[in-house]
């Protein structure tokens, strides 16, 4: 009895110690994205980059283009984004000059110069003078570049049309491929697909590369450690991160994994809209494991989060899946 009670009490213990250390693991991947978090978002202070900037220039123009979007937008409305908005506008344009972000801000606060002036005496506009200047003073032509667009639901029907929900269920995780090799347009059309995934108040900062050459799909998935079996036959490999310089304030925290996320289904789809397959191949690691792909991507930023490899290509005429069977509606 001594003995077995012994031989249990050295199974607590050795229990315990499995969840101490665990624990232990846990806090410090936490530590190790809170440090990265909080070093390039804009949580701590002023825009310190240009990235910083003009995520905050996106939310900002982004919420004029919502509020022209509205059923029945009041006019006037807005100052409170209007002003901080050609604060920030006028301070990008001085450091970094005209480029897309630029057109489609003042694209924006021109949209919604245009709206008020139909409705309100243009003295009246919010911040009007600013706007004006914005505008009058851009060398481009951002008339029509943002702000809102009427769609009919005709148009969405007819685009609709050939979509049905075998399209969505039809798409498995494909872990055998045909050898042909993946084209540049193939790859184009989805990432085309992938940037018109949502992303948080329109910051579209997610990233793809790719690669087709054997030595290097086979480099990371080594590193990336999930393969095993197959991972010699996936002809095209994908990664997709994001900008943890999108973000800021600690409600934001996560939100890089949800538009990563989106990004990447949306690019998965498009590649399934051509026939052709993929596998998400998952980046849930522990700190040592992302400074180990860090080390050998150069050119991957230290302000990129990593969410996914993505591998794909042509699907052969027969292959095999799993079957992974899905939990029915309202179950959980």
């Amino acid at each position: 009895m001594r003995v077995d009670k012994l031989r249990d009490t050295k199974r607590e213990l050795a229990r315990r110690l499995d969840q101490l250390r665990e624990s232990s693991h846990v806090v410090a991947s936490y530590y190790y994205d809170c440090h990265r978090y909080l070093r390039f978002s804009s949580s701590l202070g002023p825009f310190r980059t240009r990235r910083n900037l003009a995520a905050k220039i996106t939310e900002r123009y982004h919420g004029v283009e919502k509020g022209l979007s509205l059923p029945a937008p009041e006019p006037g409305h807005g100052a409170s984004v209007i002003e901080p908005l050609t604060r920030l506008l006028t301070q990008y344009l001085e450091s970094y000059g005209e480029d897309e972000l630029t057109a489609a801000a003042v694209g924006a606060l021109s949209a919604y110069h245009e709206f008020n002036a139909q409705r309100i005496d243009v003295g009246s506009i919010p911040f009007g003078d600013r706007i004006e200047h914005l505008v009058r003073n851009y060398s481009g032509n951002p008339i029509g570049v943002a702000g809102v667009r009427d769609v009919s639901r005709s148009e969405v029907e007819s685009a609709a049309a050939s979509v049905t929900p075998e399209f969505f269920s039809s798409r498995h995780s494909v872990r055998i491929y045909d050898p042909q090799p993946v084209t540049d347009q193939e790859i184009e059309t989805a990432v085309l697909a992938a940037r018109c995934a949502p992303a948080v108040c329109n910051r579209q900062f997610g990233a793809i590369r790719t690669w087709r050459d054997r030595e290097t799909i086979d480099r990371l998935l080594e590193i990336q450690g999930g393969t095993r079996g197959f991972g010699e036959n996936i002809p095209a490999l994908a990664l997709v991160t994001v900008s943890l310089r999108s973000y800021w304030r600690s409600a934001e925290r996560n939100q890089g994994w949800i538009d990563g996320g989106l990004f990447a289904m949306n690019f998965m789809l498009g590649l399934h809209a051509q026939g052709l397959g993929s596998v998400a191949l998952n980046w849930s690691k522990v700190p040592s494991r992302d400074r180990l792909l860090r080390q050998a991507m150069p050119d991957l930023r230290d302000d990129e989060a990593v969410v996914m490899f993505i591998g794909f290509g042509h699907l052969p005429d027969e292959f095999r899946v799993a079957a992974s069977p899905r939990i029915g509606l309202g179950e959980s």
